[in-house]
């Protein structure tokens, strides 16, 4: 092999390399904090080589929570939210059960599972309540809580997890 060549596959191999490593989350870890401020407080978000290290901090600038969205990011979440709340706000019925996946677990007086559209068309009234209209209306969607692969929002009455490349919820909580 002349030593053109086995420069050229060199090269080849080291931005191969290279593009493997700039792609990883650990050189991500050096990009610049994100801060979210809101009337109740601020998100601080650092991606890292575990995931998107999420903090949130109440108004008075004190530790509300930590953690790490080691499966889906920060702002897929947050984008479903921000969808969620917007809908409950609007009532718009569509759009709420346009960002569920299936089978959706509903829990309450009993867990009962909602395994397509039409399963919670059926009983939306039972599965979007008042109160869980009212906790995704005033809930913030900065405001995310990652933990075993999953984000809560409305202080846990709506979770969701990554299905393929966009958030959706997974469960809704109507006892709280």
């Amino acid at each position: 092999m002349n030593k053109s060549v086995q420069i050229a596959q060199h090269s080849a191999a080291a931005l191969l390399f290279a593009g493997v490593l700039l792609a990883t989350p650990a050189l991500a870890a050096n990009k610049a904090p994100e801060t979210i401020s809101y009337s109740s407080g601020k998100t601080i978000v650092k991606t890292g080589p575990q995931g998107d290290q999420v903090t949130l901090l109440d108004a008075q600038g004190q530790l509300a929570g930590e953690s790490v969205c080691d499966a889906g990011s920060f702002a897929a979440y947050q984008s479903l939210f921000t969808v969620l709340r917007d809908a409950a706000r609007q009532g718009k019925q569509d759009a709420l059960t346009a960002t569920i996946a299936y089978p959706l677990r509903v829990n309450g007086g009993k867990v009962r599972s909602m395994r397509d559209d039409a399963a919670l068309r059926k009983n939306f009234a039972q599965v979007f309540t008042g109160p869980v209209i009212a906790a995704i209306g005033k809930a913030e969607p900065a405001a995310v809580f990652c933990r075993n692969g999953q984000a809560m929002f409305g202080d846990g009455v709506v979770w969701a997890e990554l299905r393929g490349k966009q958030a959706r919820v997974v469960v809704i909580n109507t006892g709280l």
